[in-house]
């Protein structure tokens, strides 16, 4: 994952040359990653005036239920609207029978999400809210744009599958803690 963040080409490369299942990337890497980010909420305690242990606990949850729904969303989001919206790249435009390879899919989704995870621990750990965490989500987006050829996006659809990434992983987190912050309070 830190080659993913140093040099996307070079990531995707090395994580397209790996066969790692997918359940194993879930139960050892997305999943534990979750329940650390979900923990670490609990560091508050130790550096802020205003935290209690019911609203550190409201984060945990928050957090983890967040990451939770938006795997499952994005899994759904991409194998319903990606074989209509992408083309692979070595098949004609006006083909639509390509298929969206739902284990590269899920691989995709989980790496990404992994890094959003690596982003939310530091969050929690760090006392001071430093505006510069603020825009990794952008470099996550950037991840996702390079990930077209671990894909096999076609060119000229490397736009529909970065805003198909954003729209399935990147926004149903930062909606869902919103929502549930908004719904707590």
């Amino acid at each position: 994952m830190i080659q993913l963040v140093l040099s996307p080409v070079n990531g995707w490369e090395d994580i397209a040359k790996s066969d790692i299942p997918v359940k194993r990337l879930l139960s050892k890497g997305l999943y534990p990653l979750m329940i650390v980010a979900a923990i670490t909420s609990f560091c508050a305690l130790f550096y802020s005036v205003d935290a209690t242990f019911v609203s550190c606990l409201q984060s945990a949850v928050i957090i983890f239920i967040s990451f939770f729904v938006t795997y499952f969303f994005a899994n759904i989001i991409f194998m319903t609207f990606g074989s209509n919206i992408l083309n692979p790249a070595n098949e004609p435009e006006e083909s639509s029978t390509y298929n969206i390879d739902s284990n590269r899919a899920s691989i995709f989704i989980i790496y990404n999400m992994g890094v959003l995870e690596v982003l939310a621990i530091l969050t929690n750990l760090l006392p001071v809210k430093h505006s510069l965490l603020q825009f990794f989500p952008f470099l996550v987006a950037l991840l996702m744009w390079k990930g077209a050829d671990f894909m096999d996006i076609a060119p000229n659809r490397v736009g529909h599958f970065t805003f198909l990434s954003v729209f399935s992983i990147l926004v149903p987190i930062y909606l869902l803690q919103y929502f549930f912050s908004m719904l707590l309070s």
